[in-house]
């Protein structure tokens, strides 16, 4: 499913964003849309293009995965999609609405987030970066580099004017299962996801 360009989304500036940025838990019930929080448009080289990138990344070597768990967002029916960074797509994985009680699940102790209007999971495949980065170490860059992108997402998702959350507490062993992952090679290390704000009282 082809995605909108990230260049045509959202007003004003999104480093303004910071000063406003905060985490929510409940939503108003209206659709939203999806923001991209993994690139912002390609640079055209002698090589090709290629994709410019919000976040850091140790080597270079991207090791992230994120996935859609849809549930009201506007032009993406309901399902869980995988994202195509380089392609700018979503790919289907599973189509239909999580049931509400399965859903719940998913979370330690935060069943607010089953009301979002849609949630992305960031998984990593670990071999992206042990090939070259051999040592313990290499993972405390894969999990910064999953701090870097879910702070990236929570600004373009405020700058797009929607509520953004972002947590660790949720059902690894669940959701991996829901997105096919086996937990080993590839694995989640955090969720975050966002919803129309509420209305002021």
């Amino acid at each position: 499913m082809p995605m909108n360009s990230p260049a045509s989304c959202g007003n004003g500036v999104p480093g303004e964003s910071s000063d406003v940025s905060q985490s929510l838990r409940k939503w108003w019930a209206g659709c939203c849309t999806f923001p991209s929080a993994c690139r912002t448009g390609c640079e055209s080289r002698k090589a090709g293009d290629s994709p410019c990138k919000t976040s850091p990344s140790g080597g270079a070597l991207h090791p992230a995965e994120a996935y859609l768990l849809a549930r009201n967002v506007q032009g993406v029916p309901r399902g869980i999609y995988h994202y195509d960074a380089l392609g700018h797509r979503l790919q289907e994985i599973r189509r239909g609405a999580t049931p509400r009680p399965r859903s719940r699940n998913y979370w330690q102790g935060s069943g607010g987030f089953r009301d979002a209007a849609f949630v992305v999971f960031l998984a990593a495949v670990f071999h992206r970066t042990q090939w070259k980065y051999d040592y313990p170490r290499a993972y405390r860059a894969v999990l910064a580099e999953a701090g870097h992108l879910c702070q990236t997402f929570c600004l373009t998702a405020t700058w797009l004017g929607l509520a953004p959350f972002c947590t660790m507490a949720f059902a690894d062993t669940r959701i991996e299962k829901a997105l096919s992952l086996d937990g080993i090679s590839e694995s989640v290390l955090y969720a975050m996801g966002a919803g129309t704000k509420p209305a002021k009282k």
